[in-house]
């Protein structure tokens, strides 16, 4: 229950902050008559509060995000590339190949390059689509982000060429503004202690956050009487909302290390 209104928070702060968002990049008169650019658009901005955001919650909505929308706009440049209403096969591999064939144009290995990192990136985008995310994979690092743009701009170039006309000059495009202001809870630590306890305690539980380099950080204490799983729930707590920089968290009970988990939330 608390994780949920956790999430709630959260979205109604992102609401609150989408309103205030600046919103230039759209308004360039080189490319605003261009449907697709709004789409690339969307890929950039993500990838931009992703570098910005508050927090790891809304950091790793935007990576999903900016997946999302760099995988969208791929999916339509083909087709703008092949003069095609949609490709011809549900499987965009195989409708990719069929619309080649058709065109007489040079088949596509996606056994290797480029074109076997742009499925790669599919797998997440499917992932993010229809499964909502592995939990393993529940902060992605900024660069799932960054590497999502750089792939699909290339994958973009790449089908244009194969058709033999020029690419759109939107692809090229490489900025965005992001949010307004940054914010969050930075790096202050502060450790709360939950009750009267003894700190020291051979049953009492601790969470830890592990710095970059390498130092424990506590930011609780809990009863020995406490369950585990309450403790475990306050660890995914602190991962989603803490925005400071650090490698992992460990949990003990006394000396005993009972639970430790290495993400990368940087990238």
């Amino acid at each position: 229950m608390a994780y949920s209104a956790t999430l709630a928070l959260e979205a109604a702060k992102l609401l609150e902050i989408l309103g205030e968002m600046p919103l230039p990049v759209l308004r360039q008169k080189d490319f605003v008559h261009q449907p697709r650019y709004q789409l690339w658009t969307d890929a950039l901005c993500f990838r931009e509060m992703v570098r910005q955001a508050p927090n790891n919650y809304l950091r790793s909505m935007c990576v999903r995000n900016a997946v999302l929308a760099a995988w969208t706009t791929l999916e339509m440049a083909c087709c703008d590339s092949l003069s095609v209403p949609e490709l011809p096969d549900r499987i965009f591999k195989e409708g990719l190949k069929k619309a080649l064939n058709k065109a007489g144009r040079p088949a596509i290995n996606f056994g290797s390059g480029l074109w076997q990192r742009v499925l790669k990136l599919q797998e997440s985008r499917n992932d993010y689509t229809h499964m909502g995310g592995k939990l393993i994979n529940r902060l992605p690092p900024v660069s799932v982000a960054e590497h999502a743009i750089i792939t699909i701009r290339e994958a973009i170039h790449d089908i244009y060429g194969r058709m033999g006309t020029p690419s759109p000059s939107w692809v090229d495009a490489d900025q965005s503004g992001g949010w307004p202001q940054t914010g969050g809870f930075g790096t202050a630590h502060l450790t709360l202690v939950r009750g009267q306890l003894d700190q020291n305690a051979p049953e009492t539980f601790r969470i830890a956050l592990v710095t970059e380099a390498g130092e424990e950080k506590v930011t609780d204490y809990f009863p020995g009487t406490t369950p585990e799983e309450d403790v475990l729930d306050q660890v995914e707590d602190l991962l989603g909302r803490l925005n400071a920089a650090f490698s992992g968290v460990r949990v003990y009970q006394g000396p005993t290390l009972i639970y430790e988990e290495i993400i990368d939330v940087r990238g």
